[in-house]
């Protein structure tokens, strides 16, 4: 590596002038400029200007311990000599690299590049795909450390600045988390703070260039279980068991017993959703609020619909507990019926539609085994670790998903929690949720393997006769 103040030497005025003015330095100082490049707020102007090749060219360069030659790049990337080398000239000209010509000139391959020391220990370079795969290690570190200390007490910025990060789900643009400071040099010394003490992590993507702040995942579950809220509710105690499956039965005897039918608005009739209605048992919320009987209803049908339970042939709702004989003398596969019924929607479901928006058995099931690995832990924990386990896992680019996408992940996780509580998978002890008896049945039916369930049976036992002698199976 080369020392910035070895490439200054090579800088002519007119290029110490160009950097000035992209760097806005009014004072045309060296020791200004140097402290400016090595700041993010600084390097984040420097790279704005690059597009995705000069940052792969970037990329590489940095990615090397030490020199590099441009044939090297070249073949590395799939970038042909000649543009290698336009690239390697303009990041020479932001002071990014440093390069030493081939003095034989017998080839332009054979150039030398070199990063810049003072540069790499403020750059850190990836691809959206990889910043995702460390965005799911974040979440795996919330997922393990369930149990960990409070971080010490940091000052009010850096609390704004982690408290932001928690509720954008572990990301955050540099843009955004700037414009809360009023000066840059404030900003700047914060962040560095903040990386020093293992906080966060800064990432600089090469799609669509953007410099992101991350929760670091070496310190995330203390930083979360400081700056999210975990108010204990003395005994306060919520299970709905199985209640949600006996209002399906309920609601399939009030059918079956009285009908239900449509009018011509194509609305069912008042006096058959009544008697549905009546028919709920009781079911409660996070809150141990009780869930409105016509929401529960509205369940129950909505899950009668899903199993293929019921039909509309014109103005009649056909029921039928066919699709589900084997299934009923067994809540849990019951429970797991309906799960697995979410990743369709039935034909009549326009007549029976979801309460909850936006709840899919993925989420569901990646739901239930993040509670299972946290043992038990508070909703606005799992909020945040499912979030970000969302934002690693998504399709979307980063930027998109910063924009639009993080209240629909947030509507989707919310309705997943409140469809585990109704349908008795979590308990809530004391404000924390766990998996129930149910929850755990139902892990164990969708993540144990054919061969976890074979070698719990074949467990071998002695066999003691009459005469006291004893049988060992082989």
């Amino acid at each position: 590596m080369k020392k910035i103040n070895d490439t200054l030497k090579k800088y002519s005025n007119t290029k110490l002038q160009s950097l000035y003015d992209v760097l806005d330095i009014s004072t045309n100082s060296k020791e200004e400029l140097i402290s400016k490049i090595t700041t993010q707020t600084g390097l984040n102007l420097l790279l704005f200007q690059l597009d995705k090749i000069s940052l792969t060219v970037l990329l590489k360069i940095y990615s090397s311990s030490s020199e590099i030659t441009l044939g090297e790049i070249s073949s590395s990337t799939g970038i042909d000599i000649e543009e290698t080398e336009n690239q390697t000239n303009i990041l020479a000209s932001l002071l990014l690299i440093h390069t030493i010509k081939n003095r034989q000139l017998l080839s332009k391959k054979m150039d030398k590049i070199y990063p810049i020391l003072e540069i790499s220990n403020v750059i850190n370079l990836c691809t959206e795909e990889d910043l995702k795969l460390k965005l799911g290690e974040t979440s795996a570190s919330l997922r393990k450390n369930n149990n960990s200390n409070k971080i010490d007490t940091i000052n009010n910025n850096s609390k704004i600045i982690l408290t932001m990060l928690i509720k954008s789900g572990g990301i955050l643009s540099i843009e955004k988390a700037k414009s809360f400071f009023n000066t840059i040099e404030q900003f700047d010394d914060l962040i560095n703070e903040l990386i020093e003490l293992q906080y966060i992590k800064i990432y600089h993507t090469i799609n669509n260039f953007t410099t992101y702040l991350t929760l670091a995942p070496e310190n995330v579950s203390s930083i979360c279980k400081t700056y999210l809220n975990e108010e204990i509710i003395e005994e306060n105690y919520i299970y709905n068991s199985y209640f949600a499956l006996i209002n399906i039965i309920r609601t399939f005897d009030v059918i079956s017993n009285t009908g239900l039918f449509l009018t011509r608005q194509m609305r069912f009739r008042k006096i058959d959703i009544a008697k549905i209605i009546e028919s709920q048992l009781v079911i409660y919320d996070f809150n141990k609020k009780e869930i409105d009987s016509k929401i529960l209803s509205k369940y129950s049908l909505f899950f009668l619909s899903q199993l293929k339970c019921l039909k509309i042939y014109k103005d009649t709702t056909s029921a039928s507990m066919k699709e589900i004989l084997h299934e009923l003398e067994h809540p849990d596969k019951l429970t797991l019926k309906i799960l697995e019924s979410l990743n369709y929607k039935s034909t009549d479901y326009n007549f029976f539609p979801s309460p909850l928006d936006v709840v899919d058995y993925d989420l569901i099931t990646t739901s239930i085994k993040i509670v299972k690995e946290l043992s038990k832990t508070n909703k606005e924990y799992l909020i945040t670790t499912l979030l970000i386990n969302q934002i690693s896992e998504s399709d979307f680019e980063i930027e998109k998903i910063i924009k639009t996408q993080i209240d629909k992940f947030l509507k989707s996780i919310n309705n997943t929690i409140d469809f585990l509580i109704i349908l008795g998978i979590v308990e809530i002890k004391n404000g924390l949720i766990l998996l129930s008896e149910i929850g755990l049945k139902i892990y164990d039916l969708i993540f144990k393997t054919p061969l976890d369930k074979v070698e719990k049976e074949e467990k071998k036992y002695l066999y003691i006769n009459p005469d006291f002698s004893i049988i060992i199976p082989t």
